[in-house]
């Protein structure tokens, strides 16, 4: 209820953060300390999407591409359009948006990385590491540090991009 009450005024975000913080973590078992560290830190993440990409919503997503709202979930489920998944509800970052049209290379990432649709965590995960910025210089050149979502149409840099993701993906397996 106080959730509810606090999202009144606020977002999902800012409620979630003052009920946790409420919570006396000491008392809890590391079971239960876990999840409340896993919802923070899912939270955080969110946050840092937030501030990184301009989010959109699924209608304005349509009116840009003209489609229905089936038609962009037929896109998205075929891996053309990466949407952030905040509990029930995604978040579509612009960036992969131009001219009325998703960018090609979009579909080309998610077909190189082989993300499934059905992974919203995983590409939540894509999406936070698209917006950490990237050493685009060769050696000796001063530091051209960029956000890796900028350099996707670069076809030296998408397949970095690739790499490393993929490396991210398989450390600790």
């Amino acid at each position: 209820m106080e959730i509810a009450n606090h999202g009144a005024e606020g977002t999902y975000f800012d409620a979630l953060q003052a009920l946790l913080k409420k919570v006396d973590t000491q008392q809890l078992s590391p079971q239960v300390r876990n999840q409340i560290a896993y919802t923070k830190g899912k939270a955080l993440s969110f946050e840092n999407i937030k501030k990184t990409y301009e989010l959109l919503d699924s209608k304005t997503v349509c009116e840009i591409l003209g489609i229905s709202r089936q038609a962009l979930n037929k896109r998205v489920q075929a891996g053309q359009v990466i949407a952030y998944t905040e509990g029930t509800r995604k978040h579509y970052p612009a960036f992969q948006f131009k001219n009325n049209a998703v960018i090609a290379d979009i579909g080309k990432l998610t077909k190189a990385i082989a993300i499934d649709s059905k992974e919203g965590a995983k590409t939540n995960v894509l999406l936070g590491y698209l917006a950490q910025d990237m050493d685009f210089s060769n050696p000796g050149e001063p530091q051209n540090l960029q956000p890796r979502y900028t350099l996707l149409s670069n076809m030296d840099a998408f397949e970095i991009i690739v790499r490393d993701f993929q490396n991210r993906l398989t450390m600790g397996k």
